[in-house]
C-alpha cells in the first residue's frame, strides 16, 4: 500500500487543520442566546475586534445596552446585554471611534464559544457582521479563496448562552 495516500474527503463537511476548522472569508454563524441561527459573516484577519450591526442602540442603566439585531432570515430580535467595555476602534475610514462591546455565544463549524462584539451601525456595509482575529484565534484557519465552508447546519442553535 502506498503512503501517498491522501485522506478521503467528505463534500460539504469542513476540513480540519488539527483541532482547527478551515473556514472561508464569508461564512454564516449563529449568535443562539440572542435567536439569530444564520447571520452571515466577513471573516477579516486585518482586524483584532469582531464588529455587529445593530439598530435602536440605548442604554439601559449604566451596566446594560438595548438594541435590535436580525439574522439572514430578515427578521429582527429585541436584545439586553451586559456591556462587557468600552473601547476606542479604528474603523474602515481609518478614523477611530467608541464602541459599546458585549458577549455572547457564536457557533461557527460546529464550535461554539463567547466571543465580544462591538455595536455599531454597519448598515452602509455588505456584510452586518465582522469577525475579527480575537473571536478566530486558536479555533479557526482562514482559507480566503472560501466562501460558506461550513454548511449552516454545523452552527449548534442548543448552544450555551450567553454571558450577560
Amino acid at each position: 500500500m502506498s503512503s501517498s495516500l491522501s485522506p478521503r474527503r467528505v463534500p460539504g463537511v469542513p476540513e480540519r487543520a488539527g483541532a482547527l476548522v478551515v473556514i472561508g472569508y464569508l461564512e454564516r454563524v449563529a449568535l443562539p442566546g440572542w435567536g439569530v441561527t444564520a447571520l452571515t459573516a466577513k471573516v477579516d484577519t486585518g482586524a483584532d475586534t469582531s464588529a455587529l450591526h445593530v439598530d435602536d442602540l440605548r442604554a439601559v442603566g449604566s451596566t446594560r445596552v438595548a438594541f435590535r439585531v436580525g439574522g439572514d432570515d430578515g427578521a429582527t430580535r429585541e436584545v439586553q446585554a451586559r456591556i462587557a467595555r468600552r473601547g476606542w476602534v479604528r474603523c474602515s475610514s481609518g478614523e477611530e471611534e467608541e464602541r459599546v462591546f458585549v458577549r455572547t455565544a457564536l457557533s461557527l463549524g460546529g464550535k461554539t464559544r463567547v466571543v465580544e462584539l462591538g455595536l455599531v451601525d454597519r448598515s452602509r456595509m455588505q456584510q452586518r457582521m465582522l469577525l475579527g482575529r480575537s473571536a478566530l484565534e486558536g479555533w479557526f484557519l482562514v482559507d480566503p479563496s472560501r466562501t460558506f465552508s461550513c454548511p449552516p447546519g454545523l452552527a449548534p442553535v442548543g448552544a450555551p448562552p450567553p454571558v450577560t
